[in-house]
């Protein structure tokens, strides 16, 4: 069994309202994308001085995948 906890609190009903209308596009702040097979490198990654967010994905992952080429979201729409 894996419990996560998160690193910080905080309103996230309204957090997450305003990702959902599009208003906050938090993708500025990902620095990085690695496989969970990675978990080292991107921990790396994570403690360069200036780092924002490194977020690990599941098995399907097969590298590092850089900010340039984001999947789709609602936030591609908006001029």
């Amino acid at each position: 069994e894996i419990h996560l906890v998160g690193s910080r609190c905080g309103p996230f009903d309204v957090a997450l309202a305003a990702m959902a209308d599009g208003s906050v596009d938090p993708r500025p702040l990902i620095d990085a994308r690695y496989p969970l097979a990675q978990a080292e490198a991107a921990l790396a990654h994570a403690s360069r001085p200036g780092a924002l967010k490194v977020l690990l994905e599941g098995p399907s992952a097969n590298e590092a995948t850089p900010l340039a080429a984001p999947p789709a979201s609602p936030w591609d729409r908006i001029a």
